[in-house]
């Protein structure tokens, strides 16, 4: 039952991310957050779900485009090799969904013990 959620949240980040860019990282994360708040590792496994989806894109869009040029002149213009412009872009979203998982998650634990 968990591997399925963890595959849905994965499809609803990739899904996101195709439709509004990487501005919809967060808001999908503060989501997960939210649902997931009564629960220890519902951060971790939305930051986790963000980096694969985002990992998923970057294949699809490597088999589409000259992403390993973009790869080089990026690492370039950073001074750092290719694979690092890479571990970057997923880094980028796993703590876009991370952090604001946990927000979301702080906030809803929040509001639950002010209504005691």
């Amino acid at each position: 039952m968990r591997l399925l959620r963890f595959l849905m949240v994965l499809a609803a980040f990739a899904a996101v991310t195709i439709a509004l860019g990487w501005w919809g990282v967060p808001l999908a994360g503060a989501v997960f957050g939210a649902i997931t708040a009564r629960q220890r590792s519902g951060a971790l496994s939305t930051g986790l779900a963000a980096m694969l989806a985002w990992g998923a894109l970057l294949l699809w869009d490597a088999t589409r485009g000259p992403l390993g040029h973009l790869a080089d002149v990026l690492g370039g213009v950073l001074t750092i090799r290719p694979v690092g412009v890479y571990a970057l872009t997923l880094c980028f979203a796993g703590l876009l969904a991370l952090t604001s998982a946990l927000v979301a998650r702080g906030a809803v634990l929040f509001a639950g013990d002010g209504s005691k």
